[in-house]
């Protein structure tokens, strides 16, 4: 049945943004002769799945496949959730109009652990068991991958296999077999028989997973054929990656890790990225990778595309400076474009501490920065920072350190100073993986200590993310496969959108988990191999104890 805007009238009329929900931007595939249908689903709203970059890639690359069909679909605001379920409408695909159970393949593309309870909002909006034992033959095999679900136990009774590692290029490849064994007559049992043979796919059984790492990134050129957002998304910038991976070893920043070994890119690619993505009509570029500064020769990359797009309004983003790699000429060479702001990630702000996360930050040299972006007339600048790392200061000390080194910063520049606070949460696969969760009330205090300091400085404005939010993604990321009972149980009790500061019901997850206790022992994520062995993460643990570097 092809669903239409119609079918939704009049109710429809009331619902908020009603564009997100049936595609045909320009740029949309829709396919009419394929063997294999895939909806690609990112498990939250319009705005943020569509510039999701993983998205974009997998979007891109299925649909250049023959005989495949990447469809698409995001989590509904309640609104037109409700509509749904009243008008008795399965939830479908933007780009086919067709319900997405009946898809061959429905894969989630899982950001962030707070997505867990909009899997199964998505699964229940589609007419589809959120059990995988629960489900039949003529339900599409149910698949995800993703940073989010780098730990895949809390998930697995959800999902028929999770994906650990990067798309490209062996996932793509694994489609092409799938194809070939549908058209050959195969039925699902068979096809779920290539998935469970499969390297990459984890399935909850003991077969050997590995992650898998796309090793030609460096020389490979990525054009991406995606959707014109209809709807204003939050992040309006085009984004080419520059490196993957990253040359540091921050043992509190699980990508790090998981996104090894850090790949360089060949700066004519880049070049050639940029240029296609200005033809699209962006004129933001984000530069991306882990850390744009430790990109070689980024200076000479910089200076050929301004002098490329000189005039033509286009501006360049570095996101995550790192201010050791930050060379004050990189300011010049920014600010010779439309400039945009700029964003240091200081995380934790004593020297001795930053020897123990294994990440330095030369307070001169932050000053210097900020000194000079002055003189180019940046305005604003923001910082990263976190509570709660398993370094030997206290949180009262960690409040203490970084009021001092605002109130330094303050004296040194009159820009705009844009401050965000996180809580630190130990990720799987990282040295850290087995340290303390600090307490969401304690850290609480440590932030309204900060923001009481500052509370009539105009020129500093601080946020933090809810340390409420940050227990329950700990919980997800550290959670066994009991864990799934409980998340199905917040989801009937209301539980959605958790990751959304205005729809996360702290009080309703907290009942929830007030029987959960910390996995002891639990080695069953361990068993995949990240392609970094757990001798290493001790190891860096250790070195961390002892307040050692890694270079």
């Amino acid at each position: 049945m092809t669903i239409k805007p119609d079918m939704f009238l009049p109710e429809l009329l009331s619902i908020e943004k009603p564009a997100r929900y049936f595609g045909n931007e320009a740029g949309s595939l829709q396919k009419t002769a394929y063997q294999v249908r895939m909806t690609l689903c990112f498990p939250d709203i319009y705005e943020i799945g569509m510039c999701n970059n993983a998205m974009r890639i997998l979007y891109s690359k299925i649909n250049e496949q023959t005989d495949i069909f990447c469809d698409r679909v995001f989590a509904p605001k309640p609104d037109f959730g409700n509509l749904l379920t009243m008008k008795k409408i399965s939830l479908f695909g933007l780009d086919s109009h067709e319900e997405i159970k009946k898809s061959d393949i429905l894969g989630f593309s899982i950001g962030y652990e707070l997505l867990a309870t909009n899997i199964l909002y998505v699964l229940d909006l589609a007419g589809i068991s959120p059990f995988r034992s629960q489900r039949s033959d003529n339900d599409p095999i149910i698949i995800a991958g993703g940073p989010g679900i780098t730990n895949p136990e809390p998930f697995i009774d959800f999902f028929d296999a999770v994906w650990i590692g990067e798309a490209e290029t062996e996932f793509f490849d694994f489609l092409e077999q799938f194809k070939i064994k549908k058209q050959q007559g195969h039925g699902k049992n068979e096809l779920l028989t290539l998935i469970h043979e499969h390297p990459s796919f984890y399935d909850g059984t003991d077969k050997p997973v590995s992650r898998n790492v796309h090793y030609h990134f460096g020389d490979t050129y990525q054009k991406l054929n995606f959707p014109v957002p209809c709807v204003r998304p939050v992040q309006e910038h085009a984004v080419v990656e520059i490196m993957r991976g990253c040359i540091n070893g921050c043992r509190f920043c699980q990508a790090g890790y998981t996104y090894r070994p850090a790949r360089i890119k060949n700066p004519n690619i880049i070049i050639a990225e940029v240029e296609d993505r200005v033809r699209a009509g962006y004129t933001t570029i984000s530069l991306s990778s882990l850390s744009s500064g430790d990109y070689p020769n980024v200076l000479e990359l910089l200076a050929l595309l301004t002098e490329k797009y000189r005039g033509k309004n286009i501006s360049f983003q570095l996101p995550s400076l790192k201010v050791e790699s930050f060379d004050l000429e990189i300011l010049q060479h920014i600010s010779e474009l439309k400039k945009s702001g700029l964003t240091f990630a200081i995380e934790t702000a004593r020297s001795e501490w930053q020897k123990q996360i294994n990440k330095i930050v030369d307070e001169q040299k932050v000053y210097s920065i900020l000194e000079q972006a002055k003189k180019y007339h940046f305005k604003t600048a923001k910082f990263y920072f976190m509570l709660g790392l398993p370094i030997s200061g206290t949180l009262e000390e960690e409040a203490e350190a970084i009021i001092d080194f605002l109130k330094t910063i303050l004296k040194t520049t009159t820009m705009e100073i844009h401050v965000t606070i996180s809580m630190f949460v130990p990720k799987p696969h990282t040295p850290y993986e087995n340290a303390k969760l600090a307490n969401p009330i304690d850290v609480l205090e440590a932030v309204y200590t900060i923001k009481d300091n500052f509370k009539h400085k105009k020129q500093l404005k601080i946020s933090y993310h809810n340390p409420y939010m940050a227990y329950l993604e700990y919980v997800i990321a550290h959670g066994t496969r009991n864990l799934s009972s409980l998340i199905m149980e917040a989801y009937k009790a209301g539980c959605v959108f958790d990751a959304w500061d205005d729809h996360f019901n702290k009080e309703q997850w907290l009942k929830i988990l007030s029987t959960w206790t910390i996995p002891i022992g639990n080695e069953l994520y361990k068993k995949i191999h990240m392609k970094v062995s757990g001798a290493y993460l001790k190891n860096e643990y250790s070195k961390s104890e002892q307040n050692m570097l890694t270079n």
